[in-house]
C-alpha cells in the first residue's frame, strides 16, 4: 500500500445549500442515495492503493460519512467548523481550507473521482500536481471581466491574468479535481492569498452575477497566475487536451483499462453515469451498500 498522504474534503453548509435552493435532492446527482455513493465509493477505490487518505470535514459531515457510514478514512479532521461564517455559494471555500491545512505532500481528490490505479510515482514526486490545464472555458473570462469592472481587491499576481483577459500562457487555469504536490510553502501562500481575495471582497460579492464562477476564480484561476508568476511548473494528471463535454473523464466502458473516473458538472445527471456508478459500488461493496440504505432510511439529520 502506497503512504502518500490523499486527502478528501465534505463541508456540509454548500450541500445543504444546494438542497434547500434547488429543492433537488442530492444537489448535482440524481438523488442522496447516488451522493452518498459517490462519496463512499471515491474512497473505497482510493483505500485499494493508499493507506493515508485523511477526510478534512465539519461535525456533520463527520457524522454521515464516519458515524453513519463508517467509511475507512485513516484520519478525520473537523477544521471546516471555522468556515462556517462563510457563505455556502462559496463552496471552494471547503477545499481552499483542506489545503491551507497540510504540512506534508498530499494530493486533495474530490469526491465524485474514481480511481483503479495508483497514481504514478513520478507525478507524486512533482511539486505542484492538478488534474488539467483548461482553456476555451467561458466562465473564466466572464468572472474575470465581472471581477475587474467592479474593482476587486487582488493580489499582484492576478494583475496580469485579469489584464489578459483570463488567458496567460495560452490557458486560464487548471481543473482541481485533483490538487496537490510536494511544495507546501507555496500552498501556504496560495491559500492565504485565496482567502485575501474572498475577505478583501465579500462585501461586493452580490455585484457579481453568479458566484460560481468566482470560486474557480480564486481556487482555480489563483493557483495556476501563482505558479507561472513564482515560476513553478505545474504538472498535471492529464496532458491530453480535454474537451467543453469533459468527455475524456467519464469512459466508463473502457474501465479499467481507463482507470479514472470523474463525472463532471451535467455527467452527474446522466443516467448511464448514475447507473455505472450505483452497479459498481454495490457489486464490489455490498456492506458499505447496506449501510447506504441504513442512513437513508434512518434520517438521522433529516437531510434526506
Amino acid at each position: 500500500m502506497n503512504n502518500y498522504k490523499i486527502v478528501q474534503s465534505f463541508w456540509t453548509k454548500p450541500f445543504l445549500h444546494s438542497i434547500e435552493k434547488k429543492k433537488a435532492k442530492g444537489g448535482s446527482w440524481l438523488n442522496n442515495e447516488m451522493f452518498l455513493i459517490s462519496n463512499c465509493l471515491s474512497v473505497l477505490k482510493l483505500k485499494e492503493f493508499y493507506s493515508n487518505v485523511e477526510l478534512v470535514t465539519d461535525d456533520l459531515g463527520a457524522k454521515i460519512l464516519i458515524d453513519d457510514l463508517e467509511l475507512p478514512y485513516d484520519k478525520v479532521n473537523t477544521s471546516l467548523n471555522e468556515i462556517n461564517n462563510y457563505r455556502p455559494e462559496l463552496w471552494a471555500v471547503g477545499k481552499i481550507k483542506a489545503y491551507e491545512i497540510q504540512d506534508e505532500p498530499f494530493l486533495h481528490i474530490d469526491n465524485d473521482i474514481f480511481i483503479w490505479k495508483e497514481f504514478e510515482k513520478d507525478l507524486l514526486s512533482k511539486s505542484l500536481i492538478c488534474q488539467n490545464f483548461e482553456n476555451n472555458v467561458e466562465y473564466y473570462a466572464l468572472v474575470t471581466e465581472e471581477i475587474e469592472k467592479n474593482n476587486f481587491t487582488l493580489p499582484l499576481e492576478m494583475k496580469k491574468y485579469v489584464k489578459s483577459k483570463a488567458t496567460l500562457n495560452n490557458f486560464e487555469g487548471i481543473n482541481a479535481g485533483i490538487i496537490g504536490g510536494c511544495d507546501i510553502d507555496f500552498f501556504k501562500m496560495y491559500t492565504k492569498k485565496a482567502f485575501e481575495i474572498i475577505d478583501k471582497n465579500y462585501d461586493k460579492l452580490d455585484l457579481l452575477p453568479h458566484l460560481t464562477p468566482f470560486n474557480v476564480f480564486f481556487e482555480q484561476a489563483l493557483f495556476y497566475s501563482l505558479s507561472i508568476e513564482k515560476n513553478m511548473p505545474i504538472e498535471p494528471y492529464m496532458s491530453m487536451p480535454i474537451s467543453k463535454s469533459f468527455a475524456e473523464l467519464v469512459k466508463i466502458h473502457d474501465v479499467p483499462r481507463t482507470s479514472y473516473i470523474h463525472p463532471v458538472s451535467t455527467w452527474k445527471k446522466s443516467l448511464n453515469m448514475n447507473e455505472f456508478i450505483y452497479m459498481t459500488f454495490k457489486e464490489n461493496y455490498p456492506e458499505y451498500y447496506e449501510k447506504v440504505k441504513r442512513t437513508l432510511r434512518d434520517n438521522h439529520y433529516e437531510l434526506f
